[in-house]
Parts: C-alpha cells; sequence; structure tokens
C-alpha cells in the first residue's frame, strides 16, 4: 500500500514522520517519551508485536488510502484471537524493550474481559521508522488520544516517504471507547487532531464488519 509523501505534510504527520511525537496526558498535554533505554508502555497498554506493512485485507479497502491512522479493537475473545493470529509477524524475531523494530514482544490473553487486544495500523518515514504506539486512553468527552513513542526523538528531518506498519497490543478495557461508541473517528494523535484528508478511525475489530464510521 502506497498512501504518498503528501500525508507527512500536516503538523501531526510530520510529528510522527519525523520522531518529534511526545505522549499526551488526558488533557491533550504533551509530555517527552521516555528513551528507548528505560522504555516502558504507558500503565495499562502492553505492546505484544510490530509488523511492516498494514494487513492485508485493511490495505486493500480503497478508503484506507486517505487514512493515517485506524485503531481496531476485539472485545470478545474470538476476536482478539483473530486479531494476533492476523497480524502477528510469526517470521520476525522475539524482542524485549521499545517496539522500534518488527517482532514479538508478547503474548495476549485474549479471554481476559478486562483488557482487549487492539490492532493499530498506521505508518512512518522510511528514514526514521522507530516509531510506535505507546499509549491510548478515553476522555469523558469519549475523545481517543493516542500517545506516540519514538527511538529518534532528536531527529530534525526525516525524508516524506510513507512506510506502513501495524501493531498488536493488549490495553486495559477501561481506557478504551465503549463498544456502544464506535466506528469514531474523534482521535487526537499527541494531543493534536489528525487532518481531514488523512483523519483516524476507530472501530471494532475487524473493520470490514464495522458500521460506517462517523467523523
Amino acid at each position: 500500500m502506497t498512501l504518498g509523501a503528501g500525508l507527512c505534510s500536516a503538523a501531526v504527520l510530520l510529528a510522527a514522520c519525523t520522531g518529534a511525537v511526545t505522549p499526551s496526558d488526558a488533557s491533550g498535554t504533551s509530555a517527552r517519551p521516555a528513551s528507548t533505554a528505560t522504555w516502558q508502555a504507558a500503565a495499562g497498554v502492553t505492546v505484544l508485536s510490530k509488523a511492516d506493512g498494514w494487513r492485508p485485507q485493511l490495505a486493500a479497502e480503497g478508503e484506507m488510502l486517505t487514512r493515517y491512522v485506524v485503531v481496531e479493537i476485539a472485545y470478545d475473545a474470538a476476536s482478539a484471537q483473530a486479531a494476533w493470529e492476523q497480524n502477528r509477524p510469526a517470521t520476525d524475531p522475539v524482542r524485549a524493550g521499545a517496539p522500534a523494530l518488527p517482532g514479538t514482544y508478547g503474548t495476549p490473553k485474549v479471554d481476559d474481559p478486562n483488557r482487549l487486544v487492539v490492532v493499530f495500523s498506521s505508518g512512518a518515514s522510511g528514514s526514521c521508522p522507530g516509531v510506535w504506539l505507546q499509549g491510548i486512553e478515553t476522555r469523558a468527552d469519549k475523545t481517543v488520544l493516542l500517545a506516540m513513542g519514538a527511538d529518534h526523538a532528536n531527529t530534525k528531518t526525516c525524508t516524506a516517504d510513507y512506510r506502513p506498519y501495524r501493531m498488536v497490543l493488549q490495553v486495559d478495557r477501561r481506557l478504551l471507547p465503549a463498544e456502544a461508541d464506535l466506528p469514531t473517528g474523534h482521535v487526537l494523535m499527541d494531543g493534536m487532531p489528525v487532518t481531514p484528508e488523512a483523519s483516524p478511525v476507530v472501530a471494532r475489530y475487524p473493520l470490514s464488519q464495522s458500521p460506517t464510521h462517523h467523523q
């Protein structure tokens, strides 16, 4: 899938491409991510895997060519198992620490009703690929906050090419929107809205079985 360099022109997308991204607190205030040497996911978030490319079914949907971020939440054990099997980079190495590189970082508990499997699809510059989803939470007004981490925080510029990737995470249910509130496009990435032409969507997993998303 090729989304093109234009997606990196907006402020928040440029931040994601350059690595000048910082996680946000519940009020939308930014704070610099921890260094990779001492990195850990936000409370209630466990990174399970990272793989190159969006999953084929999602990448094949024409509408995805206009999107920069998609978050798919598995609300039941069957969907969680499918999300893990369809998105885990089975041939990549087992890794630990910050998920800057493709690999397997953990194993999900698909039958835990208090912790849900989440598939995050996005992209980064080919010259600065070490970007990942570090935290996720939902405000009282139902806006979903995404906090990004990067291992190249001091990088000033990166090439404008777009390299898609996907992550599987397990997230405390209390941090995620209620299933009845999905799908939604009310999302802030590091405290900033993603521009309309590359807007995010949060939906049930898989997105293809979710109703038409709201904006």
